[in-house]
């Protein structure tokens, strides 16, 4: 029976020995796996005017992943982007070369200034050519580009009106996006347009139709006599232009119309007045010409 119990203790012993002195070894764990990647980040889209520019700042985005499905990001510096153009007529880089570096704090960016040249549309991609991180954390990691749908448009601006003479907001853009418009009639006939707002939404299908909406308001005076006026007014319009956008118009002349048809009410002093109706035939146009290029 002692020599049992001195058996089992020598055995217990040598496995202890054993384990700590590296003869009987547990598996080693290996660290899980991250994987990492690189990514151009931008704007999705721009629009222009002939003749205007904008910068566009791409960033490049680090992104670890780990086996858990938890990502961190970061914005890293020190790398390049380049920039290329499917269409060159239509739009340029200044200056033209295609490399721009990921510089600044606190957020590094390469910087590409677009010049819209002709109307269309075109693509610009902007690849990263290096990460700045090549030496720390390897090359062959996955990068991705991103890409920047471009529209450029012949751009116009309200001219002549008899809703109101003097416009102090008159950028129409391409036609093809809301846009507002603001002005005053000086007196004419006892009649002063204080503030007129015009705003001017265009149809989904194309340019030449949409719906407008105004409000009007008025000094009137009669002898030493005033009174303040109020009018509201909506419907639809029609694009109608006199020089087609792709045709040269002289300096300065208007080439084309909005016209307007709709109805609204006038008040004054706090009562109805009267109501307006042009819905079957135009109440109002604003002409416009093009914008004056930069």
């Amino acid at each position: 029976m002692r020599l049992r119990r001195l058996t089992l203790a020598a055995s217990v012993l040598l496995a202890a020995v054993l384990g700590s002195s590296g003869g009987l070894q547990a598996p080693a764990v290996r660290a899980a796996p991250v994987q990492i990647s690189y990514a151009a980040k931008t704007i999705a889209s721009l629009t222009l005017c002939v003749g205007e520019s904008e910068e566009i700042a791409v960033r490049v985005l680090r992104t670890l992943s780990r086996p858990n499905g938890h990502q961190t990001g970061l914005w890293v510096s020190g790398g390049r982007v380049i920039g290329t153009i499917d269409n060159g007529n239509i739009v340029h880089f200044d200056p033209d070369e295609a490399g721009r570096d990921v510089v600044g704090q606190p957020i590094p960016e390469a910087l590409f200034k677009v010049v819209a040249d002709a109307p269309g549309q075109t693509q610009l991609e902007f690849l990263v050519h290096n990460t700045g991180e090549e030496r720390s954390v390897g090359a062959n990691w996955p990068r991705s580009s991103a890409t920047v749908q471009v529209e450029v448009n012949e751009c116009y601006e309200a001219h002549t009106s008899a809703l109101a003479q003097i416009f102090t907001t008159k950028d129409m853009g391409g036609l093809n996006r809301y846009f507002l418009l603001s002005g005053y009639t000086p007196n004419s006939h006892g009649l002063t347009t204080d503030t007129q707002i015009m705003f001017f939404i265009p149809s989904p299908r194309d340019r030449m139709h949409g719906g407008f909406a105004w409000v009007d308001l008025v000094t009137a005076y009669m002898g030493n006599q005033q009174g303040e006026c109020i009018s509201f007014f909506g419907g639809h319009y029609d694009i109608v232009f006199y020089i087609p956008p792709n045709q040269p118009a002289p300096p300065g002349a208007d080439v084309g119309d909005i016209m307007m048809f709709g109805q609204g009410d006038v008040f004054c002093g706090g009562r109805f007045l009267f109501h307006i109706n042009y819905q079957q035939s135009a109440g109002f146009q604003i002409s416009f010409k093009p914008k004056p290029r930069p």
